[in-house]
């Protein structure tokens, strides 16, 4: 009888912490979507604010190489191997220290802009909401990938909160479309990340279709039939690959913004060709997986 007590107990507790998580983000999400129509500028020391992003900029940069770099060893490596959890262990550690680093770049480029990149305030706060919907994606790849490959459980407490969180984040990515694209259509002409009201929004729409199915697949999976192995190891691996994917499109992005800055319409091949390789490579992995489960 404790033990159903306190096993209660445990979920209530963890459904009530992943609830504040949610409504968090909720709240954070809102406040960066919103803030293009008010166009706020807040002043801080330059001193600090360039320690603080260059740190978190090189630090972020760095943890997400080598995250793509264990990424591309786990891929190769068989599936349940010892080397294949190695990769993956590790990865996520290097993945938690790239997300940390991306969310206090983050905060830094929200508030200023003292290399006056962006042309209005306006700009600053449709990036820096562009940036939270990627720093979303990356989370919750990384955070139900883990979960499918490390809890044998065919569904837990936490699918449903995953669900809920990728559901949050499609939302946002769609409610920001209009403001990138019609409203105040942004332009970034950075050679470390150009944007343009186009690309902006292929951005956007993928990220949203992907996270609202994963959103709903997260739901399903909680309140309909309990998932195999088979379909666990597959749940695994699409979510992982997202993060993968993401983190290889910012990566091209980055080294390849100086090339392409130079031919504005050909910007959008770094937002289309890095995941759609990505893509590929995630539908020839669960070919091959399914192939050796039959065989």
């Amino acid at each position: 009888m404790n033990q159903i007590i306190e096993k209660t107990k445990n979920s209530f507790q963890g459904k009530l912490i992943a609830s504040i998580a949610i409504l968090g983000l909720l709240i954070l999400g809102t406040r960066l979507i919103l803030a293009p129509v008010q166009e706020v500028q807040v002043g801080v020391d330059i001193a600090t604010w360039l320690i603080l992003t260059q740190s978190s900029e090189h630090i972020h940069a760095l943890s997400a190489c080598v995250f793509l770099a264990l990424s591309v060893g786990a891929i190769l490596t068989k599936k349940g191997s010892v080397n294949h959890r190695i990769y993956g262990k590790i990865g996520i550690l290097v993945l938690f220290l790239a997300m940390l680093s991306a969310a206090v770049l983050l905060i830094c480029l929200a508030i200023e802009d003292p290399s006056g990149a962006y042309a209005s305030p306006v700009l600053v706060y449709e990036n820096s909401s562009i940036l939270f919907t990627l720093l979303i994606t990356g989370i919750y790849g990384g955070m139900t990938g883990y979960r499918w490959a490390a809890f044998p459980q065919p569904k837990i407490d936490l699918d449903l909160v995953s669900g809920g969180y990728a559901i949050l984040g499609s939302i946002f990515s769609i409610a920001l479309i209009p403001f990138v694209v019609i409203i105040d259509p942004i332009t970034v002409g950075t050679a470390g990340f150009p944007l343009t009201p186009f690309t902006s929004g292929l951005l956007l729409v993928g990220q949203s279709g992907l996270l609202g199915y994963f959103g709903y697949d997260d739901i399903r999976s909680f309140y309909g039939k309990k998932a195999g192995k088979t379909e666990r190891v597959i749940k695994h691996a699409y979510r992982i690959m997202l993060t993968v994917g993401a983190a290889f499109t910012a990566i091209g992005i980055v080294h390849l913004g100086p090339v392409f800055i130079n031919y504005p319409n050909l910007v959008w091949l770094l937002y289309f060709v890095p995941p759609s390789i990505i893509v590929v490579l995630t539908i020839y992995s669960r070919v091959n997986y399914m192939s050796s489960v039959r065989s």
